[in-house]
């Protein structure tokens, strides 16, 4: 490895790192009195994140919905007045009082997750919802603004840090999941993974039915490769199929567009698959976390496998208006908080929209070389492809050395995805076959041996692929994956499987013809 180029890559990353960010003393934490797990799960964050004590707030709530009056008298009216009695001047305030900058809001378990339509409004006009997540509305906290449809985010697609330009409205998060582990989770975790930073894969599911989500989709995938991140890029226009064999180390997912969750990620999945510690994990869809607590949600089930951050809506939010993924992935790269990015990714505020996770977390802020072990394969392969700055040929001079180590197998299936990324589909070929026999996993094999015939039959070399295609069936049928290899099979003998369900069609049909007729008689 070029020495030069590495310290220069370092330090590029650590400038990054040092830049100042949202604080602690910027940050309330609301908790439901009512409920002991969100009183001690505040508790804990408090003290995780060393959040000041005058910081934490208290409301009576109860967990179910909230109508708009209640919204007013038990949270919106008390959160004021706390805010005029401690001296908060509220990034979202008509009237900026006080003295201590408030810039987020972070909403702790048993909150409630909606505030209610204005009885009337979507009668008179359909399209025009009045009902928001109590997280978007509390983002105005104490501004003045119409009640119905959506209020325009003042901050969204902004590059600025709230350090540098401090917002025109709150972000606000939310820590919940479907049981206790899972939160408790969520606040320890993001505080013990940035100090080292986020590697992993990056897991890229496109090919949803609107161009304009599977462009954002897309984007997320080029971002992953200009930040020098493995790719695994599904891009069929199929969410990833049935118990899915996953790698391994995941550090972030970004998919869409199915409900309720799927494929690998969904609770009857084999428990295999775990996200990192601290991952990021996204699918777009208009009810992604309609509930919390329920596991077959994608926020549910997102965080059950793991994850530490998601973001979704709680109803319709109609495309244009969801979060945007491909700039909230942008700004975490770009060491902000998930804070700033979920108020920059947010084109619209009072909405549907909401962020699970810690707002002070920042995953990539502290990825520099100097603070991992130098054999961790997801530093090693950042190493790689940012010294050859993503040169086909650099980068196949320098694998031999990386393949004959331990991690050989992950570095033959990273680079067969780059090559599919770059329609060399020969390459991707030979190295998917070199991950296939060097993975020690069973999923490990069988993903990239699906992977080989997949690669395979879009090469060109059809017969090949189905005759393997063929081999794998019969040799998987026992397999908790059999489902994922079933999948493959619809695509690689896809005219073979047509014929057979034709006939088979044309004989159920035969045959109750044929048994009408007896009946007849």
């Amino acid at each position: 490895m070029n020495l030069g180029i590495m310290w220069k890559w370092s330090i590029g990353l650590l400038l990054a790192a040092v830049a100042s960010a949202l604080t602690p003393q910027q940050v309330v934490v609301v908790y439901n009195e009512q409920s002991p797990l969100s009183k001690n799960a505040a508790l804990r964050y408090a003290e995780v994140r060393r959040i000041p004590q005058e910081n934490m707030v208290g409301l009576k709530l109860s967990p179910q919905n909230l109508t708009r009056e209640n919204y007013s008298r038990l949270v919106e009216q008390p959160l004021l007045k706390v805010a005029a009695e401690r001296g908060w001047r509220l990034a979202s305030a008509v009237s900026r009082g006080g003295k201590k900058d408030i810039y987020a809001l972070l909403l702790m378990p048993d909150c409630p997750l909606r505030v209610g339509r204005i009885p009337g409004t979507q009668k008179e006009n359909p399209q025009l919802k009045s009902s928001a997540t109590l997280d978007a509305e509390l983002a105005l906290l104490g501004a003045r603004y119409p009640l119905p449809g959506t209020i325009s985010n003042p901050s969204f697609e902004g590059s600025r840090r709230f350090c540098e330009t401090p917002p025109a409205a709150l972000s606000v998060c939310r820590i919940d999941a479907p049981d206790e582990e899972t939160i408790m989770r969520m606040i320890e975790e993001p505080a013990q993974v940035e100090r080292q930073g986020l590697w992993g894969w990056v897991v890229v599911d496109s090919g949803g039915p609107y161009p304009m989500g599977d462009n954002w989709i897309r984007e997320v995938a080029a971002l992953a490769q200009r930040a020098w991140q493995p790719l695994f890029h599904e891009s069929s226009g199929k969410t990833l199929a049935k118990d899915f064999p996953m790698m391994q180390g995941v550090a972030a997912y970004f998919g869409w567009y199915a409900y309720p969750a799927n494929g690998p990620f969904a609770a009857t999945a084999p428990p295999s698959f775990r996200f990192l510690p601290g991952s990021i994990a996204f699918h777009l869809h208009s009810y992604s976390c309609s509930s919390i607590k329920d596991a077959k949600t994608w926020g549910g089930a997102l965080l059950k496998r793991g994850a530490a951050i998601t973001a979704g809506n709680a109803d319709e939010p109609y495309l244009h208006a969801t979060i945007h993924p491909d700039i909230f992935y942008n700004r975490l790269l770009r060491g902000y908080t998930v804070a700033e990015a979920a108020l920059h990714a947010s084109p619209y505020l009072s909405w549907q929209n909401l962020v699970l996770g810690d707002p002070l977390y920042r995953p990539f802020a502290a990825r520099t070389v100097n603070r991992v072990p130098q054999d961790n394969p997801f530093v090693q392969w950042s190493l790689m492809t940012a010294g050859c700055r993503g040169n086909y040929e650099q980068m196949l001079a320098k694998l031999p050395r990386l393949l004959s180590g331990k991690h050989g197998a992950f570095f033959a299936e990273a680079f067969a995805w780059y090559c599919l990324e770059h329609k060399a589909h020969g390459k991707a070929v030979e190295y998917f076959r070199m991950a296939m026999n060097g993975a020690q996993r069973h999923e490990d094999k069988l993903r990239n041996r699906l992977l080989l015939i997949t690669a395979l039959f879009h090469k060109g070399e059809q017969e090949l692929a189905k005759n393997m295609m063929r081999r794998c069936l019969e040799e998987t049928i026992r397999s908790p994956h059999y489902a994922a290899v079933d999948a493959t099979a619809d695509v690689v003998l896809k005219v073979e499987r047509d014929r057979e369900r034709a006939e088979k069609k044309k004989r159920e049909a035969e045959a109750k013809k044929a048994a009408e007729a007896a009946a007849e008689k």
